[in-house]
């Protein structure tokens, strides 16, 4: 297929990973390695696309944590400069930049832990305290 419309699969920059639920990816005997066009590609346990890090049972636990460090990354820099920013300015600001952050993608995120739920909520709240 790759061939006939005159592409090349790059094994370095290509990943492959099983989808399911952790038990039966526990009792699954899955090969280390699939072979795709003639080349041979490992098995991993998550992947990023477009930003958003997949994991073999779309928990989406990886995903949330890089979201929710990332957010306070930027929380930390907001709340060095707020004392110099009015409400209105550190408001956007708050938004623009932790706003992005949560709502890229957020439909995926649909169901959830409760722990992951927590983490992004927490974030939410630190940037209210930190705005007002």
């Amino acid at each position: 297929m790759f061939s006939q419309n005159g592409l090349l699969l790059n094994p370095d920059k290509s990943e492959v990973m099983y989808i399911g639920t952790r038990q039966r990816l526990r009792i699954s005997e899955l090969p280390e390695t699939v072979t795709v066009a003639g080349s041979t590609i490992a098995t991993t346990d998550k992947l990023k696309v477009l930003g958003v890090v997949l994991d073999s049972s779309l928990t989406f636990d990886q995903h949330v944590r890089d979201t929710v460090r990332n957010c306070n990354f930027h929380l930390r820099a907001l709340r060095r400069i707020r004392p110099s920013l009015t409400s209105d300015v550190a408001n956007t600001m708050a938004y623009s930049i932790i706003g992005s952050w949560l709502d890229y993608c957020n439909s995926l995120l649909v169901g959830i832990s409760e722990q992951n739920l927590d983490s992004i909520q927490r974030v939410q709240s630190k940037a209210a305290r930190i705005v007002l």
